[in-house]
């Protein structure tokens, strides 16, 4: 039903390689129960698809709901040094 506008978890994976993204982070996940899965599978099993595809958890992640994700960018960090 979504898929013309979302990925799903191997998809997703993918994208991450074929992009080489230093890190991703997996959206919408619990925003609403439209899939047949049940609306937290793609969190829970992300990991296993992230180990699956050769991808570090810690490039590939997703945050709680309302939390916010600080990425310091690696240029900057070198010019506090």
């Amino acid at each position: 039903m979504m898929s013309s506008q979302h990925v799903d978890l191997t998809e997703a994976t993918e994208i991450h390689k074929l992009v080489k993204a230093k890190k991703s982070i997996g959206i919408h996940w619990g925003t609403y129960d439209l899939g047949s899965h049940f609306y937290l599978e793609p969190r829970e099993k992300l990991p296993e698809f992230c180990k699956n595809a050769g991808i570090d958890s810690e490039r590939f992640t997703t945050i709680n709901l309302g939390e916010t994700w600080i990425i310091e960018d690696d240029a900057a960090k070198e010019t506090k040094i």
